[in-house]
């Protein structure tokens, strides 16, 4: 029997479960090198030529952010940028020795894919380290708890609450929900807010 095909969109989720065996068995740094380093640099890059692989980044970004505590995210991606994009070249380093050989010119040589490189890596640390990247559409009629307010970092344009959803923690505008049983003042604070959603203001 013939098994069904490979959704190549999907890659994400074989390669999120092989990082949990390279972190038994080579350690953190090595998983998030896979994983972020690696991987989720070239899915984006499919990303942006292919909207099968652009609406499966949410899901993807999500997965991450179950493997890997926040603190360790972000100390990966301070030293990434450091050792690779902050870091002057050095000037005796072979370009066959660097770690990017299935490029036909490598991005350091060239200005315009230096660019799309430091863009990329920008758009990686805001999906890795933003709430508001995590928030997508609910099921209408679905259930969530609101655990509180996401960080005001997150709020500058709207009022955003995080939740628990699936098993992780994300950000969705509170204009989205509806309370079940609150309590008077909870009720009349999201009341108030819809209110002035509706006529159109903002933050």
């Amino acid at each position: 029997m013939n098994s069904a095909p490979t959704e190549f969109h999907k890659i994400w989720v074989d390669q999120c479960a092989a990082t949990e065996e390279i972190r038994d068995h080579f350690g953190l740094h090595s998983a998030l090198d896979y994983l972020i380093g690696e991987k989720l640099f070239s899915f984006l890059r499919a990303a942006a030529q292919d909207p099968h692989f652009a609406a499966e980044v949410p899901n993807f970004i999500g997965e991450i952010r179950r493997l890997f505590a926040a603190e360790v995210i972000r100390d990966y991606l301070d030293s990434l940028e450091k050792a690779k994009y902050l870091a002057p070249l050095d000037p005796d380093l072979e370009m066959d020795e660097l770690d990017d050989p299935d490029e036909d010119e490598s991005w350091l040589e060239n200005p315009v894919m230096g660019a799309e490189e430091l863009l990329r890596f920008a758009r990686v640390r805001h999906l890795l380290q933003s709430y508001r990247a995590m928030a997508k559409p609910k099921q209408k009629g679905e259930s969530v708890e609101v655990s509180g307010l996401a960080p005001e970092d997150d709020c500058s344009s709207d009022m955003l609450v995080q939740i628990r959803w699936q098993g992780r923690t994300m950000a969705v505008p509170l204009s989205q929900l509806t309370p079940i049983d609150p309590n008077e003042q909870t009720r009349e604070a999201i009341k108030d807010w819809h209110y002035w959603v509706d006529q159109g203001y903002g933050f």
